[in-house]
């Protein structure tokens, strides 16, 4: 009886110091796969959320979950518990991802993450689970790597977050509405730019890292219009919903589309300059001189990134009738549109001059969201310098500039709290790559995988030996949020 109390006790004891040990890290390919195999659509992101959170734990990670919801599931994974009220660096992306329409145009099924000659194939590759498991990979490395990492005066976390596609209130807008303090950022990185080749005038071969300083806010706006008019199609009317809001959505083409310099693109087109050279450069550092603007402006409409850098848009994205037979005429019909505007943009004088230019009485805008705006981050800030520095040593021969970045984002809400926050997929982008964005083929490769965890692990350590780290804007001291679960 003693020696199998003493077997058992052996074994409860080495038992439980082996389930209190974290867990071998898996291959970076397999738990990105993982991670794409489980949909997480906007408002079903808890299941994924879940099981990143759950292998975070597992490697030995200190996390947090914020809110618990299947539509607004936000947890971090932090280097040091956050209770210790270090300063952090925060990275953060998002759990959710578009809906993989067409399923059956794609190479491979949207949701199974094949992986064919060493690239991943699946929805969220690259926006943004794949850069979730970057960032992830890199504060391990960074921890394997870095011999003094217990005495860092910083912590590094890892933010997950829900309903970035869908503008961010399930989010990043709970997080800096209740939780900022606990997180106490001194900086956030998130997505916004890339690494893309083939962009500078007369030097194909230049590789430009492309870093977001600022970017657009969204206006999203659903546009109804109802009246009355003959029903059947045999005996078509002089005014009818459809022929409406046709002739309203062309006035309203391309408004205030006017080609506008903030200081972000001025500095942006400065670098571009300096890369070119000669007499284009020349130009390119001096776009707002009279004497170059026509020629200036022609070349930037050539070009769909950098044009969309340059002026407020707006895009029909989806147009309806309820349903009814071919031939009846419908008396109702909305249309929804993606404005994407320019930082300094007055939303409320963008929306009346939209409802002026479509002289449409009967019509009826809905705003459906509207973004957070901001100014831009420092691009001398020291995160900044570090993140250039680690993507060019991670792409020998790259130039990384200061960018403002044509979508919206979750880091909008951070700058707008006056939180220094960067852009950067860290990955090298060609043209289909990046097209597969929010389309069919969504992917990745290993090599921009293992490349993007070896360049944000950079930055961390290029950080840890920062003697004069800023450490603001919250302070140290202030009281932990108590809505949050610490596991």
């Amino acid at each position: 009886m003693l020696r199998f109390l003493l077997v058992f006790w052996a074994v409860y004891i080495v038992g439980g110091f082996a389930l209190a040990q974290p867990r071998k890290t898996l291959p970076v390919a397999d738990v990105l796969q993982q991670y794409i195999r489980i949909p997480s659509e906007s408002g079903f992101e808890k299941p994924a959320g879940e099981f990143l959170l759950n292998y975070c734990k597992d490697i030995g990670l200190h996390t947090v979950v914020f809110t618990d919801l299947d539509s607004s599931y936000n947890f971090a994974a932090s280097l040091f518990p956050l209770t210790d009220r270090k300063p952090a660096l925060v990275f953060q992306h998002h759990i959710d991802v578009v809906p993989a329409e067409e399923p059956y145009d794609w190479t491979f099924p949207p949701y199974e993450a094949i992986k064919k000659d060493g690239i991943i194939y699946g929805r969220g590759a690259l926006d943004a689970k794949g850069i979730g498991i970057m960032q992830l990979y890199a504060l391990l490395k960074f921890k394997e790597t870095y011999p003094n990492w217990q005495s860092l005066p910083f912590n590094v976390v890892i933010l997950a977050l829900s309903g970035e596609e869908t503008g961010g209130k399930n989010g990043a807008k709970i997080i800096v509405d209740r939780f900022l303090p606990l997180l106490n950022p001194f900086a956030v990185i998130g997505e916004g730019g890339a690494g893309i080749r083939g962009i500078v005038p007369g030097k194909p071969s230049q590789d430009i890292i492309a870093i977001s300083v600022a970017e657009k806010s969204n206006l999203w706006l659903r546009l109804d219009l109802k009246f009355r008019s003959s029903g059947h199609s045999s005996t078509p009317p002089r005014k009818s919903v459809n022929k409406a809001m046709i002739r309203a959505l062309n006035r309203v083409n391309d408004l205030d589309g006017s080609i506008k310099f903030n200081k972000t693109s001025k500095r942006m087109f400065k670098e571009f300059g300096h890369l070119v050279g000669g007499t284009t450069g020349f130009v390119m550092r001096h776009p707002n001189w009279w004497i170059f603007r026509s020629g200036f402006r022609k070349a930037i409409e050539k070009e769909p990134i950098f044009d969309a850098m340059m002026r407020n848009t707006t895009i029909l994205t989806n147009i309806a009738n309820p349903p009814g037979p071919l031939n009846q005429i419908a008396n109702r019909i909305s249309a929804f549109m993606d404005c994407r505007l320019l930082p300094g943009t007055n939303p409320k004088a963008f929306l009346r001059s939209i409802q002026f230019k479509m002289l449409e009485p009967n019509l009826e805008i809905t705003v459906l969201d509207a973004g957070p705006s901001s100014e831009e981050s420092d691009p001398k800030h020291i995160v900044f310098r570090s993140l250039a520095k680690a993507s060019e040593n991670t792409y020998p021969g790259a130039k990384a500039i200061p960018i403002l970045f044509q979508a919206s984002t979750d880091n909008n809400y951070f700058r707008e709290k006056g939180i220094p926050t960067y852009g950067l997929n860290p990955v090298m982008l060609e043209q289909g790559t990046m097209e597969s964005i929010h389309s069919i083929n969504e992917r990745i490769s290993e090599q921009n995988l293992e490349s993007g965890i070896s360049l944000y692990a950079q930055l961390i350590q290029l950080l840890a030996q920062e003697k004069n780290l800023p450490v603001g804007p919250y302070d140290v001291r202030t009281p932990a949020s108590d809505n949050s679960r610490t596991k």
